[in-house]
């Protein structure tokens, strides 16, 4: 503690930590993206015998809400194909039954008319489903520390 020229008691700097890399995370491309949240930072510390604070680990979290699109099962576009097919049997047999009656050629152009309808399968699109879910992003942060006035025993 040093004490100023006014009674105070001001605190050493006893160690200082580095953390660059978090500059780095804050502007990577899935911090900037509009559906992710802000980097959420957690620091763990240690605290010895001597009850000294130590900063023992540093990461970051971001969490990335991504939106996809469902594709429609397989069964489903099984039964369309299905009734596709009894749809074109139905107009064949109604083909055979037309060429066994004569008849004028007016009727037989509206009857082709009308089967070029039934042929054109009408595709319908299917409504678009989406997912959204929620992916987390964990970086780690490689710890500078700095002890200042500070000298170390050796471990030996």
């Amino acid at each position: 503690m040093k004490t100023k020229a006014d009674g105070t008691e001001e605190a050493e700097l006893f160690t200082t930590y580095t953390l660059s890399e978090l500059a780095e995370i804050a502007n990577n491309t899935i911090a900037i993206k509009e559906d992710s949240t802000k980097p959420k930072v957690s620091l763990s510390f240690e605290l010895n015998r001597s009850h000294i604070l130590k900063l023992i680990k540093v990461s970051a979290e971001i969490v990335e809400t991504r939106v996809e699109e469902i594709k429609p099962k397989k069964e489903e576009k099984k039964e369309e194909e299905d009734k596709k097919a009894d749809d074109k049997k139905d107009d064949k047999d109604a083909k055979t039954e037309s060429k066994e009656e004569p008849k004028s050629d007016d009727t037989k152009t509206d009857e082709k008319k009308e089967e070029a309808k039934k042929e054109e399968p009408k595709v319908e699109e299917p409504k678009k489903e989406f997912k959204t879910s929620k992916v987390p992003h964990t970086y780690s942060v490689i710890i500078k520390e700095k002890l200042n006035g500070v000298r170390l025993l050796d471990e030996d």
